[in-house]
């Protein structure tokens, strides 16, 4: 029921207000009056049990395309999930230290976000006492941003993160300037590690329409249907392989050619034929039911209107 209800929200809020006004006042009314709406009923009843053939198709479609809703939208959100939850790492190292840079691009259709973490591990065998400096980045050799680092006791084979948080801007090189670093009585300064030169593909960020897709011939819907836009395809690609031209060898008789050409004729048109007419009982099962709701509309709105017109 809570899947219907989104349905008429997501097509439209003003009927979606109608249905539900409609609905209360029918109901409030009936519960007033139930004795007197027992020809109602029966009349009702009969109009469903005449048309339940259309009615039932019609529900079917309609569980069938939320399930498929919910459906593509999970594969969907799976589907980004794998892609782009795969951070870039990007790492600085010399005996002592490794820094290690991971850059988690969060898909966002509007503007993705870049969520940055940076790990500085000990990678030697002794304790650091403490670390002072600064990690630059630059972005053709401008440098855009810099972070600060003070580190204390850092164990042999431990790292700490010194960041994580939003960084906006496209970097292609990073570097680690060491003010001071003290490993027991060792104090060494003025250190720079380099990193080497990144380079961006962009495939995330020009590629984003491949993995957000809301829209199905015109209608804007809340899931996302890349899954179900690709399932589409593939089964219009399977249909259309049965009839499709197909060359198995260079020589072969002219006979065997036309008889080819007329069985995939035939299969073409059995295909679309079979298609077309499953359109027509869908579309006329539509009609049927809308008919059978406005039957039933007009039913309780004589209800409602006589027991407005009994009232003193």
């Amino acid at each position: 029921m809570k899947d219907i209800i989104d349905l008429f929200k997501e097509t439209n809020k003003k009927v979606y207000v109608i249905i539900i006004l409609i609905f209360a006042v029918v109901n409030v009314e009936f519960l007033r009056n139930i004795k007197e709406n027992k020809k109602a009923i029966f009349e009702s009843l009969q109009i469903i049990m005449q048309n339940l053939i259309n009615i039932l198709p019609v529900f079917i479609l309609v569980f069938s395309w939320l399930f498929l809703l919910r459906v593509s939208n999970k594969k969907s959100n799976e589907i980004i999930a794998e892609r782009f939850n795969q951070a870039e790492e990007y790492q600085i190292r010399n005996k002592r230290l490794l820094v290690e840079i991971k850059d988690n691009i969060v898909p966002n259709l509007n503007s993705p976000l870049n969520i940055m973490e940076i790990i500085v591990k000990n990678n030697q065998n002794e304790n650091i006492n403490s670390i002072k400096g600064i990690i630059s980045f630059y972005y053709q050799q401008v440098r855009i941003k810099k972070i600060e680092i003070n580190i204390h006791n850092l164990k042999s084979g431990y790292g700490e993160r010194v960041y994580f948080d939003k960084f906006e801007s496209r970097w292609n090189q990073c570097d680690l300037y060491i003010d001071e670093i003290v490993c027991n009585e060792t104090i060494d300064k003025h250190v720079l590690l380099s990193g080497e030169y990144r380079i961006y593909t962009n495939y995330v960020i020009l590629n984003l329409e491949k993995f957000y897709d809301y829209t199905l011939m015109g209608f804007k819907f809340k899931s996302n249907l890349v899954w179900l836009k690709e399932k589409i395809n593939l089964v219009f690609e399977s249909v259309s392989y049965i009839y499709r031209k197909r060359y198995f060898d260079i020589k072969h008789s002219i006979t065997r050619s036309i008889l080819s050409l007329l069985i995939r004729s035939v299969l073409f048109v059995l295909i679309y034929v079979l298609l077309l007419a499953f359109i027509i009982l869908i579309v006329a099962a539509v009609a049927n039911s809308i008919y059978c709701f406005m039957d039933l509309l007009k039913i309780w709105g004589n209800v409602l209107i006589n027991n407005l017109n009994q009232k003193p």
